[in-house]
């Protein structure tokens, strides 16, 4: 979860709301909130994101890889 002081870049807080809308394959999507809810951060100001079974690292510039 995202509790530590430091905020996400504007460009994080838009590529973590187009990962949420890109298609879920049958997968029961979450409210927004509760995806949010499982970022956490990672080394070097990285936004860690489960998405369908692998792990989503999106950057501080919203460069977004798995």
């Amino acid at each position: 979860m995202l509790h530590h002081s430091k905020k996400l870049t504007r460009k994080q807080v838009e590529a973590i709301y187009s990962i949420y809308h890109r298609d879920w394959y049958n997968h029961e999507k979450p409210s927004y909130t509760s995806f949010r809810r499982t970022c956490c951060r990672a080394l070097d100001g990285c936004i860690m994101v489960p998405w369908l079974g692998m792990w989503l690292g999106v950057e501080e510039d919203g460069y977004t890889h798995s």
